[in-house]
């Protein structure tokens, strides 16, 4: 087993880390806090994804995703209101011919229309699909 030492303050990491998931190339993952329900945005390459949360009366759960210009998508997330967690994933684009998928993991905290929603995601990129 190979062992590096510990790094020193103002070290750089030499090691390149590579993650797949079934197969696909992982380019982001992390998790945010939104408070008070702001949105996030993300920008990956020349793509442009904004999430917002809303709570409607009908208190269903659900998500809408709306292309607002060309390369700009916004997805709504509907009374994703528990703090257990909701999760979505979806493809949501291509990447240099590859398909791009989304998966969103959402916990929330706080009073109904004053939460905090913590958004976990990860990006990840498939095989090249031709015609794209």
């Amino acid at each position: 087993m190979l062992c590096s030492p510990p790094l020193r303050g103002g070290e750089e990491m030499a090691a390149k880390i590579s993650v797949t998931v079934g197969g696909q190339e992982v380019i982001a993952s992390g998790c945010v806090l939104a408070p008070d329900n702001k949105s996030i945005m993300f920008q990956i390459e020349d793509l442009t994804f904004s999430v917002v949360f809303e709570n409607t009366e009908d208190k269903k759960t659900a998500v809408r995703a709306t292309i607002v210009a060309d390369k700009e998508l916004l997805f709504r997330f509907l009374n994703f209101n528990d703090s257990l967690g909701h999760g979505w994933r979806n493809d949501i684009g291509f990447i240099d011919k590859r398909k791009l998928h989304a998966e969103f993991l959402i916990h929330s905290a706080g009073a109904l229309g004053n939460q905090t929603h913590l958004l976990s995601y990860c990006f990840t990129l498939g095989e090249v699909v031709d015609g794209q």
